[in-house]
């Protein structure tokens, strides 16, 4: 089961699943799941609130649930519109999956968590044990999800799963804290101006959405992950040379920084992935450049053999 598999992340890992043969069911709050209408005769699709409890323990149990992707969540913009939901969905909901999982002997639950839980960035990037102080109530809101799912791992042998995603990239990102990397691509290729609230020069982390379901695939595979949670990136890059490979795509580009007088790199820390790299054997399939023109081929419907 993919729980928020209507979503941005959820529907690309939705159609890897389909593409391997595994039976699927999403669980989504939208009636309206336009990213997976492609897949919906394959799929089982039911609508319904993972702060539901009895909801989610009626569809794990009658389904038949071995596994779970659990992606849904309000992202940082809505969750500091209401703390009150955010605390519902993303923690009560993801508890409510813990206990689906607990009672009904579900194998593994996997969770996609986020660097926000580290707080603020400075010159060092975080590793897995570094202070963990959010700033955000979506960085709260999740950072106690991970709390939650390493005592259900370790009161009740729960195998809880965890990644703290970086920036995620990929066609149709629009919304979140971060979209920013995914506008500084899609408009341009839309014919609409990327305007950027930071500096060219400044680095953050990028990670492509095709590497991101790479990633919880390969977590979710693992034989005896040494730990429940590590981190996961892609490539740190400015954002100038991401407008770079762009421009060199989408030569009438409208791109414009506009810094403002928070750094990205205060806002946004960055993550050493090597315990990842490591213990895990992690590798993103992309590069920036390479990620980049994938986003942009798709966007403007054309054959890789078309980008320069």
């Amino acid at each position: 089961m993919v729980t928020g598999g209507a979503g941005f992340i959820g529907s690309r890992l939705v159609r890897r699943l389909v593409d391997i043969g595994e039976k699927t069911i999403v669980l989504d709050i939208t009636s309206t799941p336009h990213r997976i209408m492609d897949v919906m005769p394959k799929i089982k699709y039911i609508q319904g609130d993972v702060s539901n409890l009895n909801s989610v323990l009626h569809i794990v149990k009658t389904e038949h649930i071995d596994l779970i992707y659990h992606l849904a969540a309000l992202l940082t913009t809505d969750s500091e519109a209401d703390p009150i939901r955010a605390l519902r969905v993303n923690v009560d909901g993801t508890v409510n999956v813990l206990e689906a999982a607990r009672t009904l002997d579900v194998e593994k639950v996997i969770f996609p968590s986020t660097r926000s839980i580290f707080g603020k960035g400075d010159s060092k990037p975080k590793q897995e044990d570094s202070p963990r102080k959010p700033v955000s109530t979506y960085g709260a809101t999740k950072l106690l999800c991970e709390w939650y799912g390493e005592k259900f791992y370790e009161k009740y042998g729960v195998d809880f799963r965890a990644l703290r995603f970086v920036m995620v990239y990929g066609a149709g990102r629009v919304t979140g804290g971060s979209s920013f990397g995914s506008q500084l691509i899609e408009n341009p290729a839309n014919g609409r101006t990327a305007r950027i609230s930071f500096s060219d020069k400044e680095k953050t982390d990028w990670l492509y959405v095709k590497d991101a379901v790479k990633a919880l695939l390969m977590i979710s595979e693992f034989e005896d992950p040494k730990r429940r949670i590590y981190n996961i990136n892609g490539e740190t890059q400015t954002l100038g040379r991401v407008a770079e490979i762009v421009e060199s795509v989408v030569p009438n580009a409208d791109i414009r920084f506009e810094p403002s007088q928070t750094p990205l790199s205060s806002l946004y820390p960055l993550l050493n992935d090597t315990v990842a790299r490591t213990e895990l054997g992690w590798r993103p399939s992309y590069t920036i450049e390479q990620g980049v023109k994938d986003h942009l081929t798709e966007i403007l419907g054309k054959n890789q053999s078309q980008i320069r």
